[in-house]
């Protein structure tokens, strides 16, 4: 093998293990496996989310009925489980492609190098767990 064919295999490596990084990272907030507690680790009380509906209902010069109903649709939106892994998948795969475009034109990798690394992607082989299997 060439020193240019290494330092190819070298850099593909690398772009891989931060797709990886960066792939792991966004299916691991993805993943809704665990318990469902209903509220953010540290997210205002129910007590000091009534305090914060009325401050803002006087702020914004509307009701506070309406404040709270629109503070339970968003907390609503943001559980945990609501998230669609196809989505997450296409983000961190554009985000794998911006530095794989990088090292093409820098001329670091060929195309076909890049088009490995993404089949390698789309095939779940980088980048495309959602953790560790469960007991079978």
């Amino acid at each position: 093998m060439d020193r240019s064919t290494a330092v190819r295999i070298g850099i593909a490596g690398i772009v891989a293990s931060l797709g990886l990084a960066v792939g792991g990272v966004a299916l691991a907030s993805a993943d809704s496996d665990g318990p469902d507690l209903g509220v953010h680790p540290g997210a205002p009380h129910r007590a000091e989310r009534g305090d914060l509906a009325k401050s803002l209902a006087k702020e914004l010069g509307v009701s506070e009925s309406k404040v709270k109903d629109a503070l339970d649709a968003v907390r609503d939106q943001h559980r945990p489980g609501r998230v669609d892994r196809d989505e997450v998948r296409k983000e961190v795969r554009a985000d794998l492609v911006k530095p794989l475009d990088k090292a093409v034109e820098d001329g670091t990798l060929t195309k076909a190098d890049k088009a490995s690394v993404l089949k390698a992607f789309n095939a779940k082989i980088l980048g495309g767990g959602f953790g560790r299997p469960g007991p079978r």
